[in-house]
């Protein structure tokens, strides 16, 4: 059935820190961390990408502009249309 969104959530921080030390205490506790380091027993190899092959000097952000030229009727309408 749940909360209404209406109605405040009655939690605080000190509710947080209750359950969470009950939770470091319990057996779920327990069990999800001899799964989780199972899980994690033996570190993944790192990722690598491979690098670029040219230095950041090299490299340029040259870019080419497109002009277009529009009559005001066009204008007005695209004016109108993007505001």
């Amino acid at each position: 059935m749940g909360i209404s969104p209406e109605e405040p959530i009655s939690s605080s921080y000190e509710d947080f820190c209750v359950a969470e030390k009950k939770y470091l205490q319990s057996n779920k506790f327990e069990k999800d961390r001899e799964y989780w380091n199972s899980t994690f027993n033996t570190i993944p190899e790192v990722a690598s990408i491979p690098s670029i092959s040219k230095s950041y000097e090299d490299i340029s952000c040259k870019a080419n502009r497109k002009t277009f030229v529009i009559n005001e009727k066009f204008y007005v309408f695209l004016y109108i249309l993007l505001t």
